[in-house]
């Protein structure tokens, strides 16, 4: 009888190529819906080749940024876990997080404290940022005053007034296009703490010209020009093409630690305050990443310490050598499979 049986191929083919195109895929997976829709959580979803990186607030938390303190000391913070949205300041030297109830579009005043309009009840608030306690400002009432022109419920007062007020308060901060537009004014006076605002600009600049304030910026400080550190010893420098970065320089323009990534932008918030790093958050630079990743996950990009720096070489040198060493075990071991199969 004829034999009717089928012999099956006993060729060695390419399954090395299969697998390479295996890795390929899945590489080039993690890197659009792993590394760009997903919440990025480790240090590694940004490109790091010299410095260190810290993650602050992990984009899985659904931050929106922060806002630094002015002494770089602390940082206003929100994010949504778990269903549940939380507001707090973060120590950023022990990382303990003084949560506060006051739900507000909130600005630096001070180095301790934080005014801003409360989002339920349209009504200024101040919270101290060593405790997370809030307080809700009064206003000054003048019998002889024209009827309320805010937009708050708030009664208002001459300008003479205003002056009189402003030259005794023991404190001033001053915030322009805060809110309702115009200058805002907190201030801490005799009886308490007071919020002024809804004056002509030229009359209250007039004001503040013959008083001691602070003049606040509720804004983060530009990418342009370079942000030179506290001790002056480095500098900061935002560029931007196939994968955005952020860098730090040392005063002989040498970089000494950067980030970077693709379509996504740096926006730094300011230095730490012993000038060892920069403190910044991500922000989607693509629109269809920001309707599938809504969040601005912020970082610390810090300069390495000689000793960081000895240990990141040597182990740079060890995942070398393994990744040498795997490639050399790979194409022994294909060598020995197409040998035995010839």
């Amino acid at each position: 009888m004829p034999n009717t049986s089928v012999k099956r191929s006993t060729g060695s083919g390419l399954p090395w190529l299969r697998l390479l195109g295996i890795a390929v895929l899945l590489y080039c997976g993690w890197g659009f819906v792993g590394q760009q829709l997903a919440a990025p959580y480790l240090d590694t979803w940004l490109g790091v080749p010299r410095g260190r990186l810290d993650v602050i607030a992990p984009g899985q938390w659904y931050p929106s940024g922060g806002k630094l303190s002015p002494d770089g000391r602390r940082m206003l913070l929100g994010w949504t876990r778990n269903g549940t949205h939380e507001a707090f300041i973060l120590d950023l030297a022990t990382g303990v997080r003084i949560p506060f109830s006051t739900q507000l579009s909130g600005c630096w005043i001070s180095a301790d404290q934080i005014a801003g309009l409360g989002n339920s009840d349209t009504t200024y608030y101040v919270i101290d940022s060593r405790t997370g306690q809030s307080t809700r400002l009064g206003s000054v009432l003048d019998p002889k005053s024209a009827a309320p022109k805010w937009l708050l419920p708030l009664p208002q007062i001459t300008v003479d007034a205003l002056r009189a007020r402003l030259e005794a308060a023991t404190r001033i901060a001053a915030i322009n296009a805060f809110v309702n537009g115009g200058y805002t004014l907190f201030t801490e006076e005799h009886d308490g703490q007071h919020v002024y605002f809804g004056f002509p600009d030229a009359d209250v600049k007039a004001i503040l010209d013959t008083v001691p304030h602070t003049l606040v910026s509720c804004n983060t400080p530009p990418n342009e020009p370079p942000l030179v550190s506290p001790d002056g010893r480095y500098y900061a420098r935002v560029g931007y093409g196939a994968r955005n970065w952020l860098r730090i320089y040392n005063q002989s323009d040498e970089v000494v630690a950067e980030a970077n990534k693709a379509r996504w932008l740096p926006v730094w918030l300011g230095w730490a305050p012993d000038s060892n790093g920069l403190y910044f958050y991500m922000e989607s630079q693509a629109s269809m990443l920001t309707n599938h990743a809504p969040y601005s996950p912020v970082f610390k990009l810090a300069v390495l310490t000689p000793e960081e720096e000895r240990a990141a070489t040597t182990w740079q040198g060890v995942w070398w050598a393994a990744a040498i060493g795997v490639l050399a075990a790979g194409v022994w071991w294909w060598w020995r499979r197409r040998a035995r199969a010839t």
